[in-house]
């Protein structure tokens, strides 16, 4: 279960996630519809946030970071600070050894307990202008022409940054996302498993994300290979 935590400048911290202290991942918690946020959801929320330093309310940033590799804990520095991570290890090594544990014997008791989470970037390159008009032209047919099925799964939800515009596509229900207009394409499947579709901004790629939560290390693997390769073996149809 993710949590983002946002401490107020009166020193409270606000958690953003399930209020019943469930001990399961999402994809199996009951009270999922209810009040436990995805990623996802937390992800809009960040979108929302002003600049804490501006408003002189820098405390209250606790911990972020980013996709590709790098995290941030407080305001000490403006971007990812290699420093404090290392203390921050340092202080979860110290911790856990006093439990007898190592931190890998910490990280398979998360597995346990919130599931075996997986995540894949695959990219494809395609150089020169008419690589860039292939990936233009990829992107804007998938839009045109959305996946309905992948892996066996039907797709439940479709996702378009650059709408603002997250479509339900068991009830029809369009949802307002507010994030910055992006070229990216999300794909929410029965299963729950999930795949992210998105030209490069700096190289001439696109790119594909791929999510799946099992509840073993094998479930999940199967579960990433499975999909990772249902998507591309469409994409290559679309060359």
């Amino acid at each position: 279960m993710a949590r983002l935590t946002e401490r107020f400048s009166n020193g409270q911290a606000a958690v953003a996630g399930c209020g019943n202290n469930c001990k399961y991942n999402y994809k199996y918690c009951k009270f999922n519809e209810a009040n436990c946020p995805t990623l996802d959801e937390i992800y809009e929320k960040l979108a929302f946030y002003e600049d804490l330093e501006e408003k002189g309310e820098a405390e209250r940033y606790i911990f972020g970071f980013e996709e590709s590799y790098g995290c941030l804990c407080g305001s000490y520095a403006r971007d990812k600070d290699g420093v404090v991570a290392t203390m921050l290890i340092c202080e979860m090594a110290a911790f856990y050894k006093e439990k007898n544990m190592t931190l890998y014997d910490a990280v398979q008791k998360l597995y346990e307990e919130f599931g075996y989470f997986r995540e894949l970037q695959k990219a494809l390159t395609l150089e020169g202008m008419s690589g860039l008009k292939k990936i233009k032209n990829m992107m804007s047919f998938i839009k045109e022409n959305p996946f309905t099925e992948m892996n066996g799964q039907k797709v439940v939800a479709l996702t378009d940054i650059s709408k603002g515009e997250k479509l339900d596509l068991i009830s029809g229900k369009r949802e307002k996302i507010n994030l910055p207009g992006s070229d990216v394409l999300i794909f929410e499947l029965e299963d729950e498993t999930k795949f992210i579709v998105r030209p490069s901004g700096t190289e001439p790629k696109i790119k594909f994300y791929f999510f799946v939560c099992g509840e073993t290390a094998k479930e999940a693997d199967e579960l990433m290979n499975s999909l990772s390769g249902a998507v591309l073996e469409q994409v290559d149809k679309l060359m």
